[in-house]
């Protein structure tokens, strides 16, 4: 009769299992001794690898990507239950109905896929993005990795892909880059806001304090003179406050830029202790200045910035101190990371600082209670700026204070040499004598403005000092006077912003003409942000 097959699943003699395939047949089935010829055949290694494709199945059938699996020239032979769903296609949908042009665009296919097979079966892999079709119309893109698999003899047997929905992150990154034109946006109009807020108030401020300035030099009575050293000194408070609050907004923008420059550190020293002795000595304090005695080399850093620092600790010290001393001390800190770390401590004697309050110090508009704002003025935000120019300097500020007891504010900047042996002359330099005469005398300058205050506190500063000035109150009337008397002046004082032509306008037209283009020209201007003293530069 027929064969028979069966499969048995046996037990060795060592304990483990095996299964075999059992074909018999019949010899003689009419005889009456029953003859059967049987082959057996060891199907154990068919059995476990069965096993491992059901359970590799399993695995693929929950996974959450999309998996799918196809034969060289493209037809389908598996897709996974998440492949199904991303496609919106039903789960019995056998595989093998679909090829992988079904799962893209027309158009997508055949500008896209249908040129990558070929390189993908050229170089057995490939990662990228890919749009595919859902079953609505809709299409969306998923990352890729695409293998290629092959049989012993090095035929490909099939090609896998694995692949990722991403439209969440697409979205994401859309939402991302319009965040990030809304901020740019939004500190683009914080720059336009700061630079004519620049403007528009400190260019009248300087005004007051021009011509304050220029009205104490005249013959006053002595109640005059008083008034107007308090115009001045009321003006100034006022610009600080201003500055204080530009320089703030600009930290918050991100536009404050630390310099890297060669400057001596005693010559800073110098010039803090002479700033500062008059107003000590007013209020009846001490102040002293210290530092080490081999510190007179050259120091690459922002010695602008540095100023900017000492000056608000000691200003603020000398403010909050009514009797005893104020002093500024310098000295180097080990430190084996860094080679050359400089620690300055401003120590005064005055009215110290609340352990509760010392943690706000630094955080701006503060200055410990809303009573010391009333009594000592300011805006709470000199610590602010100072803590923020330390750290962009890559350095620390803190303080040690004890209410009644004094205050000593601190920081340390880490500074590199400018160059070996580079040393400032410091003892052998002279100290500056006041002039006995006008210090422009002969000198022929054209002063250009279109703020008639500025221009009139610029003529008068400028006569009193002997030069002889000539007024323009735009770029265009500027040329025109330079255009009929080209060799008349030694220097233009240019202002930036004016109607009719602005000052970089009439810069570039200067530097353009053979016949001006040696002049030197100055900018006047109460723009604070560096791409506008960038663009001054870039105009000449």
């Amino acid at each position: 009769g027929d064969a028979i097959a069966s499969e048995f699943k046996l037990r060795h003699k060592q304990g483990d299992s095996l299964y075999v395939r059992v074909v018999a047949k019949a010899i003689d089935p009419e005889a009456q001794a029953l003859q059967v010829i049987s082959m057996v055949e060891d199907i154990t290694a068919q059995k476990m690898t069965e096993a491992r494709n059901r359970q590799l199945i399993a695995i693929l059938d929950e996974a959450n990507d999309f998996i799918g699996m196809s034969t060289p020239d493209g037809q389908l032979t598996y897709l996974n239950p998440q492949a199904l769903r991303m496609l919106g296609l039903p789960q019995d949908t056998n595989p093998r109905t679909l090829s992988i042009q079904s799962l893209h665009s027309r158009e997508n296919y055949d500008n896209v896929v249908k040129d990558m097979i070929p390189e993908i079966l050229a170089k057995g892999h490939w990662r990228g993005e890919l749009t595919f079709l859902h079953r609505d119309g809709h299409e969306f893109p998923a990352s890729c990795a695409v293998s290629v698999h092959q049989d012993g003899k090095g035929n490909v047997i099939q090609i896998s892909n694995i692949a990722r929905d991403i439209t969440a992150e697409k979205q994401a990154q859309r939402a991302l880059m319009a965040a990030k034109e809304t901020a740019e946006a939004a500190t683009r109009a914080k720059s336009e806001f700061l630079a004519h807020m620049s403007h528009e108030i400190r260019t009248p401020m300087n005004a007051v304090i021009g011509l304050a300035q220029l009205l104490d030099q005249e013959t006053l009575t002595p109640g005059q003179a008083v008034m107007v050293r308090h115009i001045g000194e009321a003006g100034e408070a006022l610009l600080r406050v201003i500055n204080d609050i530009l320089d703030f907004s600009k930290m918050e923008a991100g536009q404050i830029q630390i310099d890297r420059q060669p400057f001596s550190l005693s010559m800073v020293l110098q010039h803090i202790d002479r700033l500062f002795q008059i107003s000590a000595q007013a209020k009846g304090l001490a102040l002293t200045v210290s530092a080490p005695p081999d510190e007179g080399g050259t120091l690459l850093g922002d010695r602008i910035r540095l100023e900017q620092i000492l000056v608000n600790l000691i200003g603020n010290a000398i403010k909050f101190t009514q009797e005893g001393s104020v002093a500024l001390a310098v000295t180097h800190v080990r430190d084996h990371a860094i080679p050359l770390r400089l620690r300055f401590e401003v120590r005064d004697t005055g009215i110290g600082v609340p352990q509760p309050v010392q943690s706000q110090l630094f955080q701006p508009f503060s200055q410990g209670d809303a009573s010391i704002t009333r009594r000592f003025g300011g805006t709470g935000l000199g610590l602010t700026i100072s803590k923020r120019l330390v750290e962009l300097m890559g350095g620390d500020i803190g303080v040690l204070s004890e209410e009644g007891r004094g205050s000593t504010f601190w920081f340390e900047i880490p500074f590199e040499r400018a160059c070996d042996g580079s040393k400032y002359d410091t003892v052998a330099m002279p100290t500056p004598e006041e002039p006995t005469g006008p210090r422009l005398g002969g000198l022929h300058i054209l002063a250009v403005d279109d703020n008639r205050l500025n221009l009139m506190v610029l003529e008068k500063a400028l006569r009193n000092e002997g030069a002889d000035v000539t007024l323009a109150a735009d770029g265009q009337q500027a040329l025109q006077v330079l255009g009929a008397r080209p060799g008349d002046f030694e220097v233009v004082l240019m202002d930036i912003q004016m109607p009719v032509m602005d000052g970089l306008t009439a810069t570039r037209a200067i530097r353009n003409d053979p016949g001006l283009c040696h002049l030197p020209v100055i900018a006047l201007t109460a723009g604070v942000l560096p791409e506008e003293r960038q663009a001054a530069l870039d105009a000449g």
